[in-house]
């Protein structure tokens, strides 16, 4: 996402069953420190992952754990744990909802000034326009706010995927040299 420090838990609460069938998330636990994976952007077909992501460097994904889930469940993950989920072959739709939870001391290294809501405490920093909460369901200015800070997410996502594309590309002799994973970077 683009944040210094690293320090993002996601959220995704289940709307709809979510279990092994329907390509619930899976996760793989960490050995050693936590780091950004070495991955490339739009290179998975059909993905309900908008940038398409895959790690493309050597990572053992035999210990994934399934994480499913019912209806009005969550689940939890820091943004940097390796995780994906599967194709969905269940008679159903998987819809969810992610929420990316983060401190008020950290701060975006794009070069747009993105839009947060504060859920708790207070802000310090100042490194996010902060949002103030909709004032209705689908509130005309509620929505307008929603779309400026969803572009404003996007700007800066875009411009994190070029720099990590030129980052791989810079290291691209560590990466040919051994196989690459099939784990999808979320």
């Amino acid at each position: 996402y683009g944040l210094a420090p690293a320090e993002e838990v996601t959220v995704w609460v289940a709307l709809t069953e979510a279990n092994e069938t329907a390509g619930c998330m899976e996760a793989l636990p960490y050995d050693g420190e936590p780091r950004q994976m070495r991955h490339r952007a739009r290179v998975i077909e059909n993905s309900v992952n908008r940038a398409s992501q895959m790690i493309v460097e050597p990572l053992d994904d035999s210990r994934a754990i399934a994480m499913p889930l019912r209806p009005g469940e969550f689940s939890m993950h820091h943004g940097l744990c390796p995780h994906r989920s599967g194709p969905n072959r269940s008679s159903h739709r998987r819809i969810g909802l992610g929420l990316n939870y983060i401190p008020t001391s950290v701060r975006s290294t794009g070069s747009a000034r993105p839009a947060a809501m504060l859920v708790r405490g207070e802000d310090r920093y100042g490194h996010f326009d902060l949002l103030a909460p909709p004032g209705g369901e689908l509130d005309a200015d509620a929505v307008a706010t929603h779309d400026r800070a969803l572009g404003l997410y996007r700007a800066n996502y875009l411009e994190q995927e070029a720099r990590h594309a030129a980052w791989v590309e810079s290291s691209s002799s560590m990466v040919r040299s051994s196989p690459a994973s099939n784990f999808p970077a979320a």
